[in-house]
């Protein structure tokens, strides 16, 4: 048999196909009255019936034969869905501003470090602000010269810095040194440094001949600054921002000699006379805070 006509009462006629094969095909009915064929033959179908092949995005389904055991299941436009794996114990679902990712709980508490030499800060691996505070190394004196002996203030700076990525090589000033007998000049101080995020410069060695000796300087390239300046002695000398219980709010730096090695990254006066030789400055330090 290659077909079957099943003949309307009207004009016209319907025609089933089927292959040819040997012996019968049998077709059961219902036994039930109503509609048992409909023009949208595809409408209906129960879920149960589809045993074979791949449901597609775009007709409902996920693209996938098979969904990842305990996966968190992520949409992926027209093709098949992704998936994001639990990972570590504690973790949670955290977005990067363009999907989701399983990565460790925020939070924790509020640490920091201390470097007064070169060395890296490690990053805990989800810190991406902190808070900084870079002071630059002071310069050192001349050689005996009286008044003369005095040398630049390190520069300093607070800041919150934004945008970190990864462990961060921290740079701390040396101070300057002390100028050789008879009437030698001292060295500048170093500048600090958290890796190219903030810094500050070091204070300006002295001279026999007398200042002025100009201070070291703090800037930052990716955060916001707090406050800046300079510092010696214990005393502060902004040069920007606000800062409760200073020794001094000024904004000119100024300074005077006091005697011996100064706090902060400053160098003050030798005893008189030309036999004496400059007193080094004071090395810079970093600190940073952050949540960890």
């Amino acid at each position: 048999m290659s077909s079957v006509v099943i003949a309307g009462n009207v004009s016209g006629s319907i025609t089933l196909s089927a292959p040819s094969t040997a012996g019968s095909n049998t077709i059961t009915l219902p036994a039930e009255t109503g509609t048992l064929v409909t023009s949208a033959t595809s409408s209906g179908i129960n879920g149960s019936a589809i045993t074979t092949g791949t449901v597609g995005v775009s007709v409902g389904g996920t693209g996938a034969n098979t969904l990842t055991a305990n996966n968190v299941i992520l949409g992926n436009g027209t093709s098949a869905v992704q998936f994001v794996a639990p990972g570590s114990s504690g973790n949670v679902l955290t977005s990067n501003g363009t999907t989701w990712t399983s990565a460790a709980a925020g939070g924790g508490q509020l640490k920091s470090q201390l470097f007064t030499a070169p060395g890296t800060w490690t990053n805990p691996g989800t810190v991406t602000t902190a808070k900084v505070m870079i002071v630059g190394g002071g310069g050192g004196t001349s050689s005996g010269a009286g008044s003369g002996a005095n040398s630049g203030i390190g520069g300093f700076i607070v800041a919150n810095i934004t945008g970190i990525s990864g462990p961060v090589a921290v740079t701390v000033g040396a101070g300057g040194s002390g100028g050789a007998v008879p009437g030698g000049s001292g060295s500048s101080g170093g500048t600090s440094s958290f890796g190219s995020y903030a810094s500050a410069t070091g204070g300006s060695g002295g001279t026999p001949a007398g200042g002025p000796y100009p201070a070291g300087s703090g800037s930052v390239s990716s955060g916001t600054n707090i406050v800046s300046g300079a510092m010696a002695n214990g005393s502060i000398y902004l040069t920007s921002g606000t800062l409760v219980n200073s020794n001094s709010s000024q904004t000119a730096i100024s300074y005077s000699a006091s005697g011996g090695i100064q706090a902060g990254g400053y160098s003050s006066i030798s005893p008189g006379g030309t036999s004496f030789p400059g007193k080094g400055g004071t090395g810079g330090v970093v600190i940073i805070e952050f949540v960890g």
